[in-house]
């Protein structure tokens, strides 16, 4: 009785979640999106687009190294704010075109409404492309300067950075892009015309996300993963002097460190040196049933020139505060500029399991927010 009551509650929290989200989303709805331009650039003169989704008041020095990125290789830049931020600083960047847009539904709600822009703005080519990104992660320049080089100029129908087998197969989408025959596939146009953009994390995901590499798949395109599980594998197997330390510390990943390596191996004394095959067996079954940005991230960064790093690694308990000081000391000692903001960042984020009062901590363990 008591397992029916919770579900039931359980059930009762998401339907009530889900309602007021629709409620917020029609009133936002009214609320005046702004559109302006910011460069006299015609988007008509470029094969290339990016849609930078963002939610600040002030553009960071994270922001503006992706925005300086994107426009050394050739992009036409929308930058789309959930937030509100200064037009004076916007012109200081290379942003040719700035959308201001009512927090209806987070980063998706955003690349739907500037791909339906381009959609009646802009002819992309067949050879063209359309770029996503959004700022739920840190580029770290240095581990790889001539990454969105590489992306601007690869001939790919659809490029994901990294999948996800959790809930179905799909490309993670804080970053990917479409090839301009993609873009303008019909099924791909009716993807954006038909998504519902509600602040809802569990929507976003399963509605945004795997909606989308589901559609595309659908439509005949296969994603190129740049930075697959076994990149991962490869290049950490090849650190056998090494002592692997900068793996998740939650409870989630410990139950499934327990249920693959042998209990009498702590976690934190693991070598692959002394232990091989155990490691090599573990890191494909964990990386295949579990959010491989989550697991592979630190070490990512710190053995496979990896570079990103997902802002929530904090917040969602995932990672120890040492273990992101600790990647943060690593890349400060490797030249990497912005280092000291990316750790005070996470300290003042915090930890949501600290931080949020009873009711959200509720919904954020649901997956809700």
């Amino acid at each position: 009785m008591k397992v029916f009551l919770k579900k039931l509650f359980s059930y009762a929290i998401i339907i009530l979640f889900y309602a007021c989200s629709f409620v917020m989303y029609l009133i936002k709805k009214f609320k005046k999106t702004t559109i302006t331009h910011t460069r006299n650039r015609s988007p008509s003169n470029f094969t290339h687009f990016a849609i930078f989704a963002v939610y600040c008041n002030t553009l960071t020095n994270n922001h503006k190294t992706i925005l300086r990125k994107l426009s050394e290789n050739g992009y036409f830049i929308i930058l789309a704010n959930n937030g509100k931020t200064e037009l004076s600083e916007i012109r200081k960047t290379p942003v040719d075109l700035y959308i201001e847009h009512p927090n209806t539904g987070s980063d998706f709600g955003l690349y739907q409404y500037a791909s339906q822009w381009l959609y009646e703005n802009a002819n992309v080519p067949d050879n063209g492309q359309v770029l996503y990104m959004n700022d739920s992660i840190f580029y770290l320049e240095k581990r790889s300067p001539h990454l969105f080089e590489t992306i601007a100029k690869l001939k790919k129908d659809c490029i994901g950075m990294t999948e996800a087998t959790l809930i179905q197969y799909h490309m993670t989408a804080w970053l990917f892009a479409l090839a301009g025959k993609v873009f303008k596939n019909k099924e791909i146009k009716k993807f954006w015309d038909r998504y519902l953009p509600l602040k809802f994390r569990q929507h976003c995901i399963r509605k945004g996300e795997v909606k989308l590499t589901s559609t595309i798949l659908k439509a005949g395109y296969t994603p190129y993963i740049f930075y697959p599980a076994s990149y991962f594998i490869k290049k950490i197997h090849c650190q056998k002097e090494k002592e692997l330390t900068l793996f998740p510390q939650n409870d989630f990943y410990r139950k499934l460190f327990n249920s693959f390596i042998e209990k009498q191996i702590p976690l934190k004394e693991i070598s692959l040196k002394d232990n091989d095959e155990i490691i090599l067996n573990s890191l494909r079954d964990l990386s295949a049933g579990t959010n491989q940005m989550h697991f592979f991230n630190l070490n990512g960064v710190r053995f496979c020139s990896f570079p990103f790093l997902k802002k929530d690694l904090f917040w969602r308990d995932i990672y120890s505060l040492a273990q992101i000081r600790s990647i943060c000391d690593y890349l400060k000692s490797a030249g990497e500029d912005e280092s000291d903001e990316i750790l005070h960042y996470y300290m003042k984020r915090g930890n949501a399991h600290q931080t949020l009062p009873f009711l959200k901590l509720a919904l954020f363990k649901r997956g809700l927010i």
